[in-house]
């Protein structure tokens, strides 16, 4: 769990292989979203022979790579939980801190911080609560459900397409639906994405004349 102190001062806080993780995984994304795109809404078929310029093909293999990276980091971040510093693990804390009630009292501190109900936010070293909570519900969870879920769908729609046809038909698109909702409350919820607008629309409401 990231640790409260009323005393600033400099602390480390993200090791360097958290660091490349973070935005090698930031890279993954923004590929697997723009792919992925493509391959649901293909672009207009080129002329000529498709082995000419093989472009379909380039954007499957993209997908696909970036797909098996997200896969690899997201072990390789498993591993350096366990071998990292104190603040490499609370990302994976959550569920054992969720049963501490200061968890609590600090996740309901920066709601009220974030809904200008709180003047000041209580400093944390690593991440606060609720950014804690967000990268648990959101990455942890969300990148089990995409690496199983659609493997789990997949042979479901395969095994039982010789008796019902049809299944395939509605499991798989199922499967795109759900991304569409993780992603969406991912750029919500994971700090240091949109929330960097937000911060500047507080300074802004903060500014005269709407100081408090």
């Amino acid at each position: 769990m990231a640790t409260h102190e009323s005393t600033l001062f400099p602390v480390y806080v993200w090791e360097l292989p958290v660091r490349i993780w973070h935005w090698v995984m930031a890279g993954c994304l923004l590929v697997l979203g723009i792919t992925g795109y493509l391959i649901g809404s293909p672009p207009p078929t080129l002329a000529g022979e498709a082995s000419d310029h093989y472009l379909f093909g380039y954007i499957r293999f993209a997908h696909f790579a970036a797909a098996y990276l997200f896969a690899v980091m997201f072990v390789l971040r498993l591993i350096w939980a366990v071998v990292g510093n104190r603040f490499a693990r609370e990302l994976f804390a959550v569920p054992r801190d969720m049963f501490r009630g200061a968890w609590w009292k600090g996740l309901f501190s920066q709601m009220r911080y974030y809904l200008f109900l709180q003047r000041e936010a209580e400093p944390w070293q690593g991440h606060n609560p609720l950014a804690a909570a967000g990268m648990f519900f959101m990455y942890v969870l969300g990148a089990v459900f995409m690496t199983f879920v659609p493997e789990a769908l997949r042979l479901v729609a395969h095994a039982s397409s010789q008796w019902f046809p049809g299944v395939a038909g509605l499991l798989l698109p199922m499967g795109q639906v759900v991304f569409g909702v993780l992603i969406i409350g991912f750029l919500i919820f994971e700090p240091r994405r949109l929330f960097g607008i937000w911060i500047r629309i507080r300074s802004y409401w903060k500014s005269w004349p709407f100081s408090y």
